[in-house]
């Protein structure tokens, strides 16, 4: 939340979009995934190189700097490792239902999410907001946009724990920031705080470099598919042959009879 307030969503996004490269490594050394092919390399290269375009067309980072980006930067890394604990919490901790997880991670985010919410002087706005509309506290549009929010929230916490289960979490990374596209599409139709045409284009350059990805196969898997394909091979030569012998055998002995 801090990002967004710092930034435009188009800068949130690119970030990350820089995420699944983290993941990358973090699969590799931790999680017992391959390193990534080329063509994922070239994936994910392209994800950099996209970041790149986007802050050379960013007007805060051309008026502030780095320090523009110090809130997303924090957000990558800390999605980054979330992501790769989070698949790790899939794999070690046997859980009977698809809800123990989703109960668990908002649980445990309940408390610290007060704790920031107080540093952010959340509190203090939200007192204003109360005083300064004393006639209509509760506008029924904002209150419609929080319970649909909420409804949305519990099924991405749902979906989202499935998909991390059956992928990567380089790959579930990625999906994550090819579903951006239609995030982009609602800020430009909604908001006026986005990028520039280029820096749009950056975000798109971005988003096909997750396209380009493919997810690496399990350390060992791909020496267990081999050995499998030459033994499934040895089976079908000697299968072969079998039949090259019975079609001979079954000749002579038709030249016999005959």
């Amino acid at each position: 939340m801090r990002s967004l307030a710092t930034s435009n969503v188009e800068t949130v996004i690119v970030f990350r979009a820089l995420c699944p490269v983290i993941v990358a490594f973090l699969d590799a050394l931790f999680l017992g995934r391959e390193w990534p092919s080329q063509r994922s390399w070239a994936g994910l290269t392209t994800l950099v190189l996209g970041a790149y375009m986007y802050a050379n067309e960013d007007e805060k980072f051309q008026t502030q700097g780095y320090s523009a980006y110090g809130w997303p930067t924090l957000y990558t890394v800390v999605i980054a490792l979330e992501m790769a604990y989070g698949k790790s919490i899939v794999k070690s901790v046997p859980l009977k239902t698809r809800s123990g997880p989703v109960i668990y991670t908002n649980v445990l985010g309940f408390v610290p999410m007060l704790l920031f919410a107080n540093l952010g002087n959340e509190y203090g706005k939200l007192w204003d907001f109360w005083w300064a509309s004393s006639e209509q506290r509760f506008p029924p549009a904002s209150v419609a946009l929080l319970i649909v929010g909420s409804i949305v929230g519990t099924l991405i916490g749902y979906s989202g724990w499935w998909c991390r289960s059956v992928v990567s979490a380089t790959s579930f990374t990625l999906i994550g920031v090819v579903n951006k596209c239609l995030t982009i599409l609602m800020n430009v139709m909604i908001w006026d705080q986005h990028a520039t045409p280029g820096g749009i284009f950056s975000l798109f350059i971005c988003i096909s470099g997750g396209l380009i990805y493919q997810q690496s196969p399990m350390r060992g898997a791909s020496s267990k598919t081999a050995e499998t394909e030459g033994s499934e091979k040895v089976s079908a030569d000697e299968e072969t042959m079998e039949l090259m012998e019975k079609d001979q055998g079954q000749s002579s002995t038709q030249k016999r009879r005959g």
